[in-house]
């Protein structure tokens, strides 16, 4: 299983999965498979099936480095590099009451994350800015980074992540006035036949004071730079 710093809650991945299913956003998957990702017998199943598929592309399974293999990748994918589908690890939040009475913007820089191209299933590199002007809530700061890895740890288009975390910190903070900005690097681009290494995609959800005074959006803005 994923290391992770921080514990899960689970009544609030399901709200957030409901959320995100109204929006029309959230990801193409069965969620009653990915409730038996930790039953033993399913995954030894899973297991079988990718053994197979190695079998039929020609792989030879019966050496000492591929003989677990499939296993491995079984394992991997489902504890590991998808475990954000999975809404019983969503990260326990904990929002407090803003008792400080801080209501300028809040800044998360440079949050860098892995995810995975949905389309081919190779690594997507980015780095995530993170921005909220406080009312009554706040969480703590290694909160808006737990989120983030969590959307990050599935199959993703970068611009549904971009929207999933928007509205997902939407919710959780209670104001509008929040901002999610995202620049990736696509290995898909890198090795599928364009070969391009230094192009980066860049993608961004403003909302409240973020979008309406110019001074703020641009201030942003130039983080994508």
């Amino acid at each position: 299983m994923k290391n992770t710093c921080y514990q899960s809650d689970y009544a609030l991945g399901l709200e957030i999965q409901k959320i995100l299913l109204d929006a029309g956003i959230e990801n193409p998957v069965n969620t009653d498979k990915i409730r038996v990702w930790n039953d033993p017998a399913h995954m030894e199943q899973l297991t079988g099936k990718l053994a197979m598929f190695f079998d039929e592309l020609g792989i030879y399974r019966d050496s000492n480095d591929c003989n677990h293999t499939a296993n491995r990748l079984i394992d991997y994918w489902c504890q590991q590099l998808f475990y954000g589908l999975d809404y019983n690890r969503f990260p326990e939040v904990n929002p407090m009451s803003n008792e400080f009475a801080y209501h300028n913007p809040l800044i998360a820089e440079d949050i860098q994350f892995t995810s995975t191209c949905e389309h081919h299933l190779v690594p997507i590199h980015g780095v995530a800015v993170i921005a909220y002007k406080p009312d009554k809530i706040v969480v703590g700061l290694n909160k808006l980074n737990a989120i983030v890895d969590f959307f990050t740890h599935r199959p993703q288009l970068q611009e549904r992540l971009t929207r999933q975390i928007f509205i997902t910190l939407k919710y959780i903070l209670q104001t509008e006035d929040i901002a999610v900005l995202i620049r990736a690097r696509h290995d898909c681009i890198c090795s599928n036949g364009i070969t391009d290494f230094t192009s980066f995609h860049s993608s961004f959800e403003l909302g409240g004071i973020f979008s309406s005074d110019t001074s703020f959006k641009q201030h942003l803005l130039d983080k994508l730079k």
